[in-house]
């Protein structure tokens, strides 16, 4: 019975822990709909509070409203709190496709969800299939070993309760229990990448190898077990090698760290990943050519340079600018609008709280703040407490966490009150600082819109 098979693998991978708050995707696919009936029958066992969410990406524009009305009423039938948001996924960053450009809107809304709704766990219907896919996509890319782990059960806050179901199992679930769903017709369209590997690659691949579906996932099931294990060695070579940390470089030992070229590169990917947030955007070919040329010093993307001279390996982001310590500040005018460089800040008081539509707006409840409000760009120190946690964090390690680039983190506005705390990262996080709750009788809206200021 196959939700007795994900009520064993829930327990297999410890996906939750008694008594948390859970979001529920739902995109209104059989996946989806499916998922949230299967948790919704479960939630007693583990005594969890569901909430579902849902993202109108705005690409099927009639269709995509009406996916959301249905989610919504769906979430009305179980008797679950909703919560809606809506983007324009067509409107995307340099050299991003529609589909990354989605994926990406579709997490940092997810995560926002996290926040506000001060939930433990993100659930997601991705299944068997969906792993394959991206499985074979990777390979047809060029992934290393890492990529063949393909995704995770477990990836706090995410957790992937149908990930040893079968799109077949999923759709005899629905039919047996009458569910209704939505049709997404872009999914037959082979345009996109992931389309064309389902629906042109993988029956021919099944002519030859009828069960080669199930051999990929004993392939990224057995690639998780290896690479876990490698993490463990990996983090005992990097703590053993490094010389010095700090927010623009890195160093290592160099005595002995080519004498395997694995290990030097995943400590070299690693150390790019630390100062620029991620290795997005960094090639083999550039990394094996730091490896293959030995000593000397070595240009490579985004700004980083590596120097290697016998003793120690650097890692490190040349002609790094402390844009930030050209210091600007204005007082946010409430209401009204206030010019910043690049950009503006729109302040007002509103009626009605709802969840912001992306990280450029923000509410605050108007009475827990300490008048007046400024806003300014960074300085050399910052830290806040993001909202939902308890603890306060360094600015420059949220912005690295966010991938902003370092020659943009000097631009970012940020909104501080009368007594200096930090209360928005305008277009990046908000703090924890004057939430709106059921008491607010007053809120603050503040929008920054980019590239209109006077």
């Amino acid at each position: 019975m196959i939700i007795e098979k994900v009520r064993r693998f829930i327990d297999k991978y410890n996906l939750f822990e008694k008594g948390e708050k859970v979001l529920v995707a739902v995109s209104g696919g059989v996946d989806s709909v499916v998922l949230l009936d299967l948790l919704v029958n479960l939630a007693p066992l583990y005594d969890l509070k569901l909430h579902v969410v849902h993202l109108d990406h705005g690409i099927r524009d009639i269709d995509s409203y009406e996916d959301s009305i249905f989610v919504q009423e769906l979430a009305l039938r179980y008797g679950l709190g909703f919560t809606m948001g809506k983007i324009d996924a067509r409107v995307r960053e340099r050299g991003e496709s529609v589909e990354e450009g989605a994926r990406r809107l579709r997490y940092s809304f997810l995560r926002r969800c996290l926040d506000e709704l001060k939930a433990h766990k993100i659930a997601l219907a991705h299944h068997a299939d969906d792993q394959v896919e991206t499985l074979i996509m990777r390979i047809l890319r060029g992934t290393g070993p890492s990529g063949l782990c393909g995704m995770r059960p477990k990836n706090p806050p995410y957790v992937r309760p149908l990930l040893n179901l079968w799109r077949s199992e999923i759709e005899e679930y629905a039919l047996e229990k009458g569910l209704s769903y939505r049709v997404d017709l872009t999914n037959y369209d082979t345009h996109y990448f992931r389309n064309k590997v389902r629906h042109l690659l993988f029956p021919l691949l099944e002519e030859y190898s009828p069960s080669f579906k199930e051999g990929l996932l004993r392939l990224s099931e057995l690639m998780w077990i290896e690479r876990d294990f490698i993490e463990v060695l990996l983090e005992k070579e990097y703590r053993s090698k490094l010389l010095l940390k700090s927010e623009d470089k890195i160093c290592f030992d160099s005595r002995g760290l080519r004498s395997n070229k694995f290990i030097f590169l995943e400590l070299l990917r690693r150390a790019i990943e630390e100062l620029c947030g991620s290795t997005y955007g960094f090639s083999k070919e550039d990394l094996d050519r730091v490896w293959e040329n030995a000593f000397g010093v070595f240009d490579l993307p985004k700004g980083i340079r590596v120097k290697d001279d016998g003793k120690s390996f650097c890692v490190f982001l040349r002609g790094r600018s402390k844009d930030y310590k050209e210091e600007w500040l204005f007082e946010l005018k409430i209401p009204g609008i206030t010019n910043i460089p690049g950009g503006m800040i729109k302040s007002d008081y509103v009626s009605h709280f709802r969840l912001p539509e992306n990280e450029n707006e923000a509410f605050f409840d108007a009475e827990k703040l300490r008048y007046p409000l400024f806003v300014r760009n960074r300085r050399e120190g910052d830290r806040f407490t993001p909202l939902g946690m308890k603890g306060v964090k360094k600015l420059k390690k949220l912005l690295m966490e966010a991938s902003i680039p370092r020659e943009e983190r000097g631009k970012i506005p940020i909104v501080v009150d009368g007594e200096g705390d930090i209360i928005w990262i305008a277009g990046v996080r908000r703090a924890d600082k004057a939430k709106v709750d059921e008491n607010t009788r007053k809120i603050l809206h503040l929008v920054y819109i980019r590239g209109e200021s006077g």
